[in-house]
């Protein structure tokens, strides 16, 4: 997954695949940029008031294969 900021905007991209229950992309986001101390719209980007783009999909079952078998760390992804 990626991620890219501009002044007021969050956006996260990419594919991933998770086991479990849906991921709330948006409040994580939201949490580390105040976490770290983006607070203020006066600094560029305000963890409550900025707009949050996800554009998150489920990994293609071919790349999810290629990357996690016995010669891999299972934790790495096809982009590490």
């Amino acid at each position: 997954m990626e991620t890219a900021t501009k002044t007021g905007m969050v956006v996260l991209l990419g594919e991933v695949t998770l086991e479990g229950p849906p991921v709330n992309y948006e409040e994580i986001a939201r949490k580390v940029c105040k976490e770290v101390g983006f607070v203020s719209e006066d600094i560029g980007l305000d963890g409550d008031k900025m707009n949050v783009i996800v554009n998150v999909e489920r990994q293609s079952p071919e790349i999810a294969a290629s990357v996690h078998n016995k010669q891999f760390d299972e934790n790495l992804g096809a982009g590490d």
